[in-house]
């Protein structure tokens, strides 16, 4: 599955929707046979949301990530379960992988944090005795379900991760995209990008990255080749928009 961001104003009270579908058995909200909910309703509420990501996280229902001040808030669609995670630090932006229950977040200082988000699925009884080790990132993770990343002098403008969950990709105001690959300590840099970084966004068959800059350019990444493609220029904002 796809992976989406969204950022939002730091204080801003957020609500995730979504639509009734499940229930009434008709087809899943985001699937072809309905791309938008017949009807809307509440899953979650969060007060000073600052980034969103949803993906499938290789299930068969969204899942929903939000982060919210010091905690990171992950939503499964299906069951209506969520979790909160205390990480000890604000946040600034959540990606979520396409293919395990496995999102990263940004700091304010740069570094990133990958978190295994397996409490969806755990029982309560099992969060409960497993609490005790999520709370707080002193060290982080005992069974070593976190990954601290660090490059990033400043915060991250944008993060995605692969198609197929092994890299997660990372800009900033440093105008420098990093691969990280998550089951080793390589990396591997894109420089000179020319502008800050502020949004990402992988193509669907997961070979090309588009990146928004701060100059208000798209600049279009070959992945494989690690070299900018294509930039484009001169964007302004639309008046409208044609069927």
């Amino acid at each position: 599955g796809g992976e989406r961001q969204s950022g939002g104003s730091e204080g801003d009270e957020a609500a995730a929707d979504a639509g009734a579908g499940a229930d009434d058995g008709g087809p899943m909200l985001g699937s072809l046979a309905r791309p938008w909910p017949a009807k809307v309703k509440s899953l979650f509420k969060v007060k000073g949301a600052a980034a969103l990501s949803v993906s499938s996280c290789g299930m068969t229902s969204p899942v929903l990530a939000v982060a919210a001040g010091t905690q990171l808030v992950a939503h499964d669609v299906l069951t209506g379960r969520t979790v909160k995670l205390t990480l000890g630090r604000e946040l600034g932006r959540v990606a979520l992988s396409p293919t395990e229950l496995s999102a990263a977040v940004s700091d304010g200082s740069g570094r990133i944090l990958q978190v295994s988000l397996r409490s969806l699925q755990q029982s309560v009884a099992a969060i409960a005795a497993d609490k005790g080790g999520r709370d707080g990132l002193a060290g982080g993770f005992a069974d070593g379900r976190a990954r601290e990343m660090h490059w990033h002098a400043q915060p991250v403008g944008a993060m995605c991760f692969s198609a197929d969950g092994a890299y997660l990709y990372s800009a900033g105001r440093e105008g420098v995209l990093v691969a990280w690959q998550l089951h080793s300590t390589e990396r591997a840099f894109l420089p000179r990008l020319r502008a800050p970084i502020l949004g990402m966004a992988r193509s669907s068959d997961g070979g090309r990255l588009a990146l928004l800059g701060l100059d208000n350019a798209v600049r279009l990444v070959d992945i494989a080749a690690n070299r900018v493609l294509l930039t484009v220029q001169g964007l302004r904002r639309a008046a409208r928009m044609a069927p």
